[in-house]
């Protein structure tokens, strides 16, 4: 039987971590997380602690400590566009013990734009094709989510072909958020897109004037 807590970290930052989160990572057996993730919290000598990114490896190290209590760190919100489905479709929600939310990258992003994010569409190009762009304008507020392969100047791009300068927008790009290397940056047209220096973690927001 597969014992598995699924555990918001927060979107980076060590401050920004739950008490929840670190009492129940404090309570697991194996601990699976991204180094960054392991550098922000206190693991202890008798847990196995396991540092993977991938999603493949993290599953079959679940699957080697089946009966453990195995502590999977994530990064913004839980259940959204997280681990949680590749675990659930794999071995099952049953598998899943516990869920530990946390804050997510796209409420701190609207945040730090000083905007409320009622009625916003998310969407994750995060190991997707990036297709469907229309979709993108019919909503009054957009969160994209990114990768290193579709990063903000590349989704960027792709939106000013299809209009995204005609549209009355707002263009931000949140980068690092919560820790020492953020950036949030607004695009005023598509001259500005060539000097984005794409990072890690990344967001877009548009936001209907």
């Amino acid at each position: 039987m597969y014992r598995i807590r699924i555990i918001s970290v927060g979107p980076g930052g060590k401050e920004l971590i739950t008490l929840e989160a670190l009492r129940v990572i404090g309570e697991c057996e194996v601990v699976i997380a991204r180094q960054e993730q392991i550098e922000i919290i206190t693991t202890e000598v008798t847990q196995k602690v396991f540092v993977c990114s991938k999603v493949d490896e993290i599953l079959t190290i679940v699957e080697a400590n089946e009966g453990y209590i195995t502590g999977l760190l994530v990064t913004g919100d839980a259940g959204l566009y997280s681990l949680s489905n590749s675990i659930m479709k794999k071995l099952g929600k049953d598998s899943i013990e516990q869920i530990v939310c946390g804050v997510s990258s796209v409420q701190v992003a609207f945040a730090k734009v000083c905007e409320p994010w009622v009625n916003v569409r998310v969407v994750s190009f995060h190991g997707r094709d990036i297709e469907n762009l229309q979709d993108v304008f019919k909503h009054e507020k957009v969160a994209i989510l990114c990768d290193k392969v579709n990063d903000s100047k590349v989704i960027l791009k792709a939106l000013d072909t299809e209009g995204l300068w005609d549209r009355g927008m707002r263009v931000f790009v949140c980068q690092n958020l919560t820790m020492e290397s953020e950036q949030v940056l607004e695009i005023t047209n598509s001259a500005y897109i060539n000097y984005i220096n794409p990072a890690r973690k990344e967001i877009l927001l548009l936001l209907t004037i």
